[in-house]
């Protein structure tokens, strides 16, 4: 579970980065944080409108369930939100 804004922020922008350059692969970022901690990041980046093609829900029990594509994308907000960081 993130500690802080900037931890979960530092998780999102390696998302928006990795969707950005075309290698985003989820087991990889799975291997490096807390899969609990990834799948909050993604599925705020969706909620925040950052990114686009990957498709997510929160289950009954509070737990967010990610369903990737093959073909996400980053928005504008995404790359705005780079920019800012």
């Amino acid at each position: 579970m993130f500690k802080s804004l900037i931890e979960m922020h530092k998780v999102m922008a390696e998302i928006l980065k990795a969707i950005r350059d075309k290698n985003f692969i989820i087991d990889d970022l799975y291997s490096k944080y807390e899969k609990s901690d990834v799948d909050e990041a993604i599925f705020e980046c969706i909620e925040k409108k950052l990114i686009t093609g990957i498709k997510c829900f929160r289950s009954e029990t509070n737990s967010v369930l990610i369903y990737p594509s093959d073909n996400p994308a980053i928005t504008y907000e995404g790359l705005a939100f780079l920019k800012e960081k």
